[in-house]
């Protein structure tokens, strides 16, 4: 297969920092602002096979860098920004692609925006992300998507926000992120993974900046391998 870049089509729905998921041999856009910077609860599906967009059943509430994951075919998106201007918000919803529809689910303990969100089986995990006044969160809480209930986990050791976030052999792994409340452009260049089984974090220490890149690496791969491979089946 030929790696070049090709036209896909055109987003005939302006958009700006939305979300974008694989489902089901389509391409989902979730969110972002609207032309006129506003947020918007719009969802919009790319046809791999049309190559043609269409509008879907749009969100219960407008949310910007949201955070989305999928389970057993089901689109989760948590939290995020909403409303103008932008809240951090505690609301949960989820979306089945067969019946498009939305599902609203219970609230999260801690309302987020700019979180990370990652999926272990049937376990939704979401952390950190900015507060509602702004504040760096360390806190993580957990959906389990068979009992429909949250549950509160041990807190990472620092607080971050729009940080990589990715499962490794039954761990995980967070890195980066801004880390004060008066720097947003602050990095962090700390690494820390989570055990579930003990509910416990810890400092990840590394021996040389190559090391750092490659983890980094990995995360950022992992955040797209199943839409990669779900794709080249389609293609």
């Amino acid at each position: 297969m030929e790696k070049v870049w090709i036209q896909c089509g055109v987003l005939k729905f302006p958009k700006r920092s939305p979300s974008l998921v694989y489902s089901d041999k389509h391409l989902i856009s979730l969110g972002g602002f609207s032309d006129d910077e506003t947020p918007s609860n719009g969802v919009f599906a790319y046809s791999l096979q049309t190559e043609e967009w269409k509008t879907l059943k749009p969100m219960s509430v407008p949310r910007v860098d949201l955070c989305v994951v999928i389970v057993n075919k089901f689109i989760y998106v948590l939290g995020e920004s909403g409303s103008n201007p932008c809240v951090a918000l505690k609301t949960a919803e989820k979306f089945n692609h067969c019946t498009r529809q939305w599902i609203s689910l219970p609230d999260m303990f801690m309302a987020r925006s700019q979180a990370t969100a990652v999926a272990l089986d049937d376990q939704i995990y979401i952390m950190g992300g900015l507060a509602s006044n702004g504040r760096p969160l360390k806190s993580v809480e957990c959906f389990n998507t068979i009992t429909g209930k949250w549950d509160r986990c041990g807190d990472m050791i620092q607080p971050r926000f729009d940080f990589g976030a990715a499962f490794f052999k039954g761990l995980l792994y967070v890195i980066g992120s801004g880390n004060t409340m008066h720097s947003m452009h602050s990095l962090s260049c700390s690494v820390e993974c989570y055990n579930p089984k003990t509910n416990t974090w810890s400092q990840v220490h590394f021996q040389n900046f190559i090391k750092k890149r490659e983890i980094t690496t990995y995360i950022l791969c992992r955040r797209h391998q199943s839409m990669y491979h779900d794709m080249e089946s389609v293609a």
